[in-house]
């Protein structure tokens, strides 16, 4: 009985000590475990933008390996100073150009850039990355645009002068406007004293185109036509600085309705009022004054010799009628 009692109160003991032995080291065993914290999104922005302040505030740009990113410098950069040399390389578009494309050569690297232009600096902090396959959008920087502030200091004056030059532009053109005003009202002023005086000069012609009958006859028959007309010249000849006028008759003795189809000469220049297709009505004549540019008959020698070179002498001239097809030379002197 003894004996059973021992047993029993050994098992007791033991059952104690691993009811003891539970509790004291249970607090490792249900300690909470914690959780592993979220890892930090990797999507980085497309553009970022770099002034003075950047680097302070933290910006940095993420280059990836196999990919290019694009710096838009406000100028071609003087020069490229990298901290790491061998962890990026860099492209120039074309020389003198401003786009310069930076790609990654080895992964996880953290270092600085500096792009140097004249007059103003830019310091960039980069990080590089790798991928297996490639980078894809939003795990690197794409395009990172400099805005130094001096150069946009200079940008700012640049565009101060630019509307500067604008505003003396505009003044420069209202200037001249005015000018062109003024200048128009005394074409007007001028214009209507020649006219004034053209005016005059007509008159005078006219008095010396006194008729005197019909001289230089020249007579044709209209084939296909009951037609026969008759061209004569029925003014004296009037010399003047652009050549010499003429009055010619133009007689329609059929009895059809003619028309002038074009008036020319064949060694000068003609002008006249005369409309293509001006009608010749039947018994009547029409008169057609003709202004035809002066040139030296060299048939007379003793032209040649002649001094007046406002008005040469023309011993003889001729103009082409041209009358329903038909083509009549009438003659002036």
């Amino acid at each position: 009985m003894t004996s059973r009692n021992t047993f029993t109160a050994i098992i007791w003991v033991v059952i104690v000590s691993l009811m003891f032995t539970t509790v004291t080291n249970g607090q490792g065993k249900n300690k909470p475990v914690t959780k592993p914290a979220v890892p930090v999104s990797t999507v980085q922005p497309f553009t970022l933008e770099i002034d003075d302040a950047a680097t302070r505030r933290g910006v940095i740009v993420t280059l990836a390996v196999d990919s290019f990113t694009v710096f838009r410098c406000p100028k071609a950069p003087m020069q490229i100073l990298p901290g790491n040399e061998g962890s990026i390389v860099w492209k120039e578009t074309l020389p003198g150009q401003t786009d310069i494309y930076i790609t990654a050569t080895i992964p996880n690297v953290i270092s600085n850039l500096i792009l140097e232009f004249e007059g103003a600096k830019s310091i960039i902090y980069f990080q590089t990355v790798g991928s297996i396959g490639g980078s894809r959008p939003g795990t690197y920087t794409q395009e990172v645009v400099l805005k130094p502030t001096a150069l946009k200091q200079e940008l700012t004056d640049s565009q101060a002068q630019v509307q500067k030059l604008g505003d003396e532009l505009t003044k420069l053109k209202q200037q001249l406007l005015e000018k062109d005003k003024q200048s128009s009202e005394k074409v007007a002023i001028v214009s209507n004293q020649a006219s004034n005086q053209s005016d005059l000069d007509l008159l005078k012609m006219l008095e010396q185109a006194v008729y005197l009958g019909k001289l230089n006859v020249v007579e044709a028959n209209i084939p296909n036509h009951k037609g026969h007309i008759k061209i004569s010249q029925a003014s004296r000849l009037i010399r003047t600085a652009k050549g010499n006028i003429v009055i010619f008759g133009i007689e329609n003795m059929g009895k059809d309705i003619h028309s002038i189809d074009v008036i020319r000469s064949s060694s000068s220049k003609t002008v006249t009022t005369f409309v293509s297709g001006k009608a010749l009505p039947i018994n009547l004549t029409t008169y057609v004054a003709v202004l035809v540019e002066d040139i030296l008959d060299t048939s007379n020698s003793n032209n040649l010799n002649n001094t007046n070179k406002v008005n040469p002498v023309v011993e003889s001239k001729e103009v082409v009628f041209v009358i329903n097809g038909v083509s009549v030379t009438a003659k002036f002197s």
